[in-house]
């Protein structure tokens, strides 16, 4: 007879079991004639330990839609096996179904949250039976929708505010730049937004970075977008004194040039470094001497030792200021060379 267990003088047996198993044993009743009457009877009894459920209530991890689940088994201890597992209440994910071995797989076909009880029961007689509520969020995949590439431009100094948009995942999505730089000056907000007045063009105008977008599903998805912000100057360049027509090839081209380099407000800038270079160049001829200029007190740069080694007419030259921000531009007037 299992541990725990007594035959009493009328024939109860009662008491709590304290070991689990098959026990067989012989039981033998007797009456009061002289003499007595007796019966022997075989008795089995299976003792199994309390079915209980080991996994715990609530939330199960995320699923994306359109994607495989990662299968989830369900634990549990005691019991009598076989033990099947069953749906008793609610539903899960249209796709999803839950297996008589107690996993939870399959390709789930719509989002929402879907909450159920699984329900276990073993083959005892009378049967154990145990249950949990549980609960599976399914998310749309998480996906950049701010087209990569060129975001709109920015201007040295100026206010810059954008949002970069994302579709699917759980709330809060969390962005972080993973790659690159942002226009010194910005910075991209957990939340998705570039904003910041740059205080910098860089060396060529053009900063290029990568972002990374997250959900709150567990487990998280993410995804990334590459994007590009080109950073305008403020300056503003121009010619006091043109490239003169009548030079001869390889000579110093005269008179000397100069351009002028100014602020939004007109004033002019000390200290700026400007580069000079062919526009257009109708015979393949090389640029050469001092190709690059700073501007004194007055905000002029004087190119006072350049050479053109060919003869030809439609040469232009263009000026670029390359700090102390890049981009601000211009092109000569028409020039021939001798």
């Amino acid at each position: 007879m299992p541990t725990g267990l007594t035959l009493s003088p009328s024939g109860t047996i009662t008491g709590t079991p304290t070991a689990g198993g098959s026990f067989s044993f012989t039981i033998q009743a007797s009456d009061g004639s002289s003499p007595a009457q007796t019966i022997t009877i075989n008795v089995s009894v299976r003792s199994a330990t309390r079915l209980a459920i080991t996994t715990a209530g609530g939330a199960l991890p995320d699923a994306v839609l359109g994607s495989n689940y990662t299968p989830i088994t369900l634990q549990s201890i005691g019991g009598t096996a076989p033990q099947v597992w069953t749906v008793g209440a609610g539903q899960l994910p249209p796709g999803m179904v839950l297996s008589g071995s107690g996993v939870i797989s399959g390709l789930p076909g719509a989002t929402g949250t879907y909450s159920f009880t699984a329900r276990l029961q073993d083959s005892a007689s009378p049967a154990q039976v145990a249950s949990v509520t549980l609960s599976i969020r399914v998310a749309a995949p998480l996906l950049i929708t701010t087209p990569s590439g060129a975001l709109p431009g920015a201007l040295f100094g100026a206010p810059y505010n954008r949002t970069l948009t994302s579709t699917g995942g759980n709330a809060p999505i969390i962005w972080t730049v993973i790659a690159g730089q942002v226009p010194p000056g910005m910075a991209l907000s957990p939340g998705g937004v570039l904003s910041g007045p740059p205080t910098s063009t860089g060396p060529t105008g053009q900063f290029s970075f990568t972002v990374k977008a997250v959900d709150a599903s567990s487990p998280q998805q993410s995804t990334t977008a590459s994007f590009t912000i080109n950073v305008a100057s403020n300056l503003a360049v121009s010619f006091a004194v043109q490239p003169g027509n009548g030079t001869s090839s390889g000579a110093q081209i005269t008179p000397s040039i100069k351009v002028l380099v100014v602020d939004t407000s007109g004033a002019a800038v000390r200290g700026a470094t400007v580069q000079i270079s062919f526009a257009s160049n109708p015979t393949g001829a090389t640029l050469s001497g001092s190709t690059i200029a700073t501007t004194g007190n007055n905000g002029i740069a004087i190119f006072s030792s350049v050479f053109i080694n060919n003869s030809g007419t439609g040469y232009t030259l263009r000026v670029t200021v390359t700090n102390p921000q890049y981009g601000a531009t211009v092109i000569s007037l028409p020039f021939s060379i001798q």
